[in-house]
């Protein structure tokens, strides 16, 4: 079997600091988890709502991008109470950011994730566990992707939290 070497994003707005170390937790059990980023507080996407906590990891697994998304993320998200609906309210989302160097189209999801290239909650954590990778799409280092985004306001570091 071939390994593969997967980076995720994680995050959550409803008991985040639980439910983030919770997810590696679960993780855990299903992959290998090789290193996980600093914790960053962002303020939500739409401008609304609760702050979010955000991480990234990079996951070592034998499973592919469809496998792995069906049987071990949505699992772990359903197990911590994730439910899919407009309140704004987010328990755990676990998103593949990049699988190897390789490109998919899952239909909804993309590999490489775009919210690399556009948000500074993935880029940032993602460059904090993968500097030296090049983006599959555009050959560019993670670091220098999220230099972009670090003056952005409305993200901070939360250097007690530990995963």
């Amino acid at each position: 079997m071939t390994s593969n070497t997967v980076f995720i994003s994680l995050g959550s707005n409803t008991q985040p600091e639980y439910n983030l170390r919770e997810a590696v937790r679960l993780l855990r059990e299903y992959v290998t988890v090789i290193t996980v980023s600093p914790v960053y507080e962002t303020a939500p996407v739409s401008g609304e709502g609760r702050s979010y906590l955000n991480a990234a990891a990079q996951l070592e697994t034998d499973l592919n991008p469809v496998d792995l998304k069906a049987n071990v993320l949505r699992i772990i998200e359903n197990r911590l109470g994730r439910m899919r609906d407009s309140s704004g309210d987010v328990t755990i989302d676990l998103d593949i950011l990049l699988f190897n160097d390789e490109q998919h189209d899952l239909g909804k999801r993309q590999i490489p994730d775009p919210g690399i290239l556009q948000y500074a909650h993935v880029a940032i954590p993602l460059a904090d566990v993968a500097p030296d990778i090049p983006h599959p799409v555009t050959g560019e280092r993670l670091e220098t992707i999220a230099a972009q985004f670090r003056d952005v306001k409305g993200i901070r570091l939360c250097a007690e939290i530990n995963l």
